[in-house]
């Protein structure tokens, strides 16, 4: 949901993640007592590595990507892809595989946060500032494809786009993806990715085996076929937010490809609230869209094709950005039109909403402007569930 289009002074929702903390050891005299099985020994940990909301005073400017600070060789500053948070740390470590990745976490002092592309709009993986942090970006690599039993072996920096393309040749995708296919999978399937569909649950659930390092046990695989205790820490290791450890390797179930008919409709909200359970049970994937102030609910369906034949119900003729577009060089005359006519919705309406975020009647203008875009947008289409199931989440989103 994107706060920004009520224009309210405070829009911001704060999220806690609570964690439980258990002691590493029982000490008696000088000696220290260890649990000897690996399993309690991983749950007992003392995670180096949880996580935190940035501080509010960490506010970015504009988009970057990780680059160096100009205050100290080793000093890095970070921002999130909507450029809403950005933290200062000690250092960021890179590691290119799994044994530079043990040594560093058996090794570190301090505490220290694996963080994956930066996509979350509220920071979410941003250590505090000061600290360390550990990137996988370079441990990227597709490790296996299994044709037959519909798997696919990853290390965790790897994107999730990275696995859509390697798959592709074999016939296979990703059961569910969520808006963008930007994510690292460590960080798609640890803070708990989905998609839509009623009956599709979270990525998490397509994980059938892990490997964490942690720092007392090294590397630690973890997988759905386990039993017990095992299969719980399993279970807790899918959405751990890296607070069990460092995730460097999945093995993720597949689907067999297959081609999605997406339709787009405009509702009112009161026939939107009366579609809904109708909506949820005859659609594979369902998702609405309100738009604030005003009376209307985009409404996208998408389900598997039947058959060969599809007859696509075309949008109209008339550029379905036009209002967007034209009511950006109308309160910005200097902007050139070839750049304007470049731009997609994300962008237009973010432009739009930077004239003046915090006026009422303004953002009302843009609202309307975007409903008339979605009414003209409206119709059918056919194409790859992977190039479906990403979206258009509507530009910067601010989430505090």
């Amino acid at each position: 949901l994107n706060l920004r289009r009520f224009a309210a002074p405070a829009v911001g929702t704060a999220l806690t993640l609570a964690y439980a903390s258990y002691a590493v050891s029982t000490i008696t005299d000088d000696s220290a007592e260890t649990p000897t099985n690996p399993t309690i020994s991983l749950l007992m940990s003392a995670c180096s590595v949880l996580e935190s909301r940035p501080s509010p005073s960490l506010l970015a400017t504009s988009p970057s990507a990780i680059s160096e600070s100009s205050l100290e060789d080793t000093v890095e500053t970070i921002t999130n892809w909507s450029g809403t948070h950005s933290v200062t740390l000690q250092k960021v470590h890179a590691p290119e595989n799994r044994k530079e990745l043990e040594d560093l976490v058996s090794s570190t002092e301090g505490p220290i946060r694996p963080m994956g592309s930066a996509l979350s709009p509220n920071g979410l993986s941003f250590a505090p500032p000061g600290t360390s942090c550990v990137s996988l970006s370079l441990m990227d690599r597709v490790l296996e494809v299994n044709a037959e039993k519909r798997t696919v072996r990853v290390e965790a920096g790897c994107r999730v786009e990275q696995v859509i393309e390697a798959l592709r040749p074999h016939g296979l995708t990703l059961p569910n993806l969520a808006s963008i296919a930007a994510q690292q999978v460590g960080g798609f399937v640890n803070a708990g990715a989905h998609g839509t569909g009623a009956l599709i649950p979270p990525v998490d659930d397509f994980v059938l085996s892990m490997t964490i390092v942690t720092p007392a046990l090294g590397a630690v695989t973890v997988s759905r076929g386990d039993v017990g205790l095992q299969k719980v820490v399993f279970d807790m290791c899918r959405v751990g937010l890296g607070a069990f450890g460092v995730a460097a390797e999945y093995t993720l179930s597949c689907v067999p490809a297959h081609e999605l008919v997406e339709t787009t409709t405009v509702l009112t909200r009161a026939e939107a609230v009366e579609s809904l359970p109708s909506l949820l049970k005859d659609h594979r994937h369902m998702r609405y869209m309100w738009i604030p102030y005003e009376d209307a609910v985009v409404v996208v369906t998408n389900d598997p094709l039947v058959g060969e034949n599809f007859e696509a119900m075309e949008a109209g003729v008339q550029d379905p950005l036009r209002p967007l577009k034209d009511l950006l060089l109308a309160n910005e005359p200097s902007l050139d039109t070839s750049l304007v006519d470049s731009m997609g919705m994300g962008e237009l309406r973010d432009k739009l909403l930077d004239i003046n975020p915090l006026s009422t009647p303004w953002i009302r203008k843009v609202n309307a402007a975007e409903h008339e875009f979605w009414k003209l947008a409206q119709g059918t289409r056919c194409l790859p569930s992977d190039k479906l199931l990403q979206f258009d989440c509507g530009g910067q989103q601010w989430v505090q």
